[in-house]
């Protein structure tokens, strides 16, 4: 009997005998479903065309997944088997988008009275003689700073095994000495981290000096690690992730960032970005902006500026996305439904469905507008209308 075989992976066909394979048919027989399973599943669709064709049911779509199993090329396919992952198959229902009806004679109706509380939660408030430190343990969590311990030590040992260095394991406290001597020299910056160890009066810094020595710095900037590398998955893994190296701290800050204060009535999403000219997949370049090239990070942001959640953009997926502002709003948004809470952005993320959808959730949204966009109305051109007229 031959040998199948696809990239070491081996099936049960190999040096089966003929008994075996008898059974195995009997149990792929066994798993297909019965004729009377099979009418059930007719007679619902034939139910469906009939709801349809008597007016019963709105306009629907029937679209197949994109990743159905017959249209994957065979690496796709290959992955699949390796990750134990099933293609997804079954058609999907989608109804068809309506579009709105425009009249002059809508007038809108002030939202509802913003009751949820707002501003800085009790277990702050609560916070027994509260210090800058202690304030930045409930943004930067201590399991964060843990984990940053193990992982900087494990990439530590893995580099020793692999090269014989020998290390100083280090701790919470060095860690948080780390961070603190980084936040520092944001703040008074040198053109080189090495100048604050320097011998020039002028360059050096004692405080700094004082805390950790030049050698023991520059050790722990080219060891630190957030998450372990030998788990990363492969490019071309379906499980592949960008910001996998970082994801730990994207998460734990993410989180922090949510609990630490409660919104405002008074919201906005928008882009920022964070300035960076390396070398970085990541890196976006767009020219009308202030800070023209470096990491792009939406922003769910209170009407006091504090950061209520973020998500850093990966760039384009393999994948066709049709609406981008959407999904980030949706994203952004999700945990702030059913609370009539009034949201601010730009025409970047403004459509008239995203309106329709975050009105039907109680999200209140107010923004400008491309009036390239579809399903809007017609407005007459500015050089035709009167003063004071509007529409």
């Amino acid at each position: 009997m031959s040998r199948f075989r696809v990239d070491g992976i081996s099936y049960n066909l190999r040096d089966m005998t003929l008994d075996e394979l008898y059974q195995e048919i009997e149990c792929i027989e066994e798993s297909i479903p019965s004729d009377s399973e099979s009418e059930v599943a007719v007679s619902d669709a034939e139910e469906l065309v009939d709801n349809i064709e008597g007016g019963e049911v709105e306009e629907i779509v029937l679209s197949g997944s994109e990743d159905s199993e017959s249209d994957l090329p065979l690496a796709t396919v290959r992955d699949l088997i390796i990750n134990n992952v099933t293609p997804i198959t079954t058609p999907i229902i989608t109804q068809v988008y309506s579009p709105p009806t425009w009249s002059n004679d809508y007038k809108p109706t002030a939202p509802p009275i913003f009751t949820h509380p707002s501003g800085v939660p009790a277990f702050i408030k609560n916070i027994d003689k509260p210090t800058p430190y202690t304030l930045f343990q409930q943004l930067v969590p201590e399991g964060f700073i843990e984990n940053l311990v193990f992982q900087t030590n494990l990439y530590a040992e893995q580099v020793k095994q692999s090269s014989g260095k020998n290390y100083v394991p280090t701790n919470t406290t060095e860690i948080n000495t780390f961070l603190g001597i980084n936040m520092l020299m944001g703040i008074k910056k040198s053109p080189s981290y090495k100048d604050y160890w320097s011998t020039a009066p002028d360059l050096n810094d004692a405080f700094i000096c004082s805390l950790m020595n030049l050698k023991r710095f520059s050790w722990l900037l080219s060891h630190l690690h957030i998450n372990d590398n030998s788990l990363m998955p492969p490019r071309a893994s379906l499980n592949f992730d960008k910001l996998f190296k970082i994801r730990p701290m994207i998460d734990a800050l993410s989180a922090t960032f949510e609990n630490c204060l409660l919104p405002n009535q008074q919201i906005a999403v928008d882009e920022s970005m964070i300035k960076f000219k390396g070398r970085n997949s990541l890196k976006q370049y767009m020219p009308k902006k202030p800070i023209k090239r470096g990491y792009k990070v939406w922003i769910l942001a209170d009407k006091s500026g504090y950061c209520l959640k973020f998500d850093l953009y990966t760039g384009k997926t393999n994948s066709q996305e049709n609406c981008l502002g959407s999904r980030v709003i949706h994203q952004l948004t999700s945990h702030l439904r059913r609370k009539n809470h009034m949201l601010y952005f730009d025409n970047f993320f403004n459509n008239v469905p995203l309106m329709e959808d975050l009105k039907r959730h109680d999200i209140h949204a107010v923004g400008t507008v491309n009036m390239a966009r579809r399903y809007l109305p017609t407005f007459k051109p500015d050089r035709t209308m009167n003063r004071g007229e509007f529409q």
